[in-house]
């Protein structure tokens, strides 16, 4: 298959029988890209956003005993379970779309089925809303859909028309809340769509997934350890592994709600250490 880079699949923990679709960007979703600005990330292998690898792992390995998840999450989803598929599905055209993958198979993501667009003759819009309409026409079997983007250009508005497309399947938008919403923005990016919860890093994002059941409560405790440990640091090469310099906090924070979720204390106070230290360096460097 022309666009096979890997492909893996979960089973979703609330519904054990439900087949599930995750659809990911990775420019700004995964990489740090500066898709909005100078693009100079897309030419990087190694530039993902601290701990979300092992948040995606995660995720494909997550209904496995306990022997055979741990050898999953080393390597890359391999013995995953079989009802959930990934796909990665990037705007990015020509070398960029090869940098992509190569981005994924260094950086230790899940292995998954990478489409990227053949042509800029198509805008990434068309190309990401004709594709994922065209796996879930082909999929039907699949009820349940986890879309995972960034507020940098059109995931929103892509996500939200999926969803209006199909209102008999179960969709979860995840956007990545990299960049400012206001209108003197140097830097725009766009606003989510009621319904899409927002993300800034990985630890937030694994609290959504276990929301959800599709994570353990000690993956949120191992994101929140990851981004403390970054967003602690007064170097600038590490704390920027969790923001880098182009980042801006006030749209996530604006439209971020915690979920309501029962954690041990543990995890509970490290999860709101990582977010008070991710607010303090946006106070201090970024808004």
């Amino acid at each position: 298959m022309k666009n096979l880079f890997l492909l893996f699949n979960v089973i979703f923990a609330f519904n054990i029988s439900a087949k599930t679709l995750i659809i990911s960007d990775i420019d700004d979703t995964l990489k740090q890209t500066y898709v909005v600005g100078n693009k100079l990330g897309g030419l990087r292998v190694t530039n993902q956003y601290a701990g979300l690898s092992k948040v995606y792992n995660a995720l494909a390995c997550y209904d496995l005993d306990q022997e055979t998840y741990e050898f999953c999450i080393q390597n890359q989803g391999m013995m995953h379970s079989r009802d959930v598929q990934l796909n990665y599905v990037t705007g990015a055209p020509g070398k960029l779309r090869l940098l992509g993958r190569e981005f994924l198979q260094e950086s230790g993501f899940p292995v998954g089925v990478v489409r990227g667009r053949e042509s800029t003759r198509e805008s990434t819009h068309d190309f990401k809303l004709r594709t994922i309409k065209k796996l879930l026409k082909l999929l039907p079997e699949y009820d349940y859909i986890v879309m995972i983007g960034d507020n940098g250009e059109h995931d929103p508005k892509v996500y939200h028309e999926i969803e209006k497309l199909f209102p008999n399947k179960k969709v979860h938008s995840f956007i990545h809340m990299v960049y400012n919403t206001g209108i003197f923005e140097k830097d725009r990016g766009v606003n989510p769509y009621e319904g899409q919860k927002v993300y800034l890093t990985s630890a937030d994002l694994a609290l959504s997934l276990y929301e959800l059941g599709l994570v353990n409560e000690g993956v949120v405790l191992e994101a929140s350890k990851t981004v403390s440990k970054y967003a602690l640091s007064r170097d600038e090469d590490i704390y920027e592994k969790v923001l880098p310099e182009w980042t801006r906090c006030k749209a996530f924070f604006k439209h971020y709600k915690t979920p309501a979720v029962a954690m041990s204390v543990q995890t509970t106070n490290a999860f709101n250490l990582a977010m008070n230290t991710v607010r303090s360096l946006c106070q201090r460097i970024k808004d």
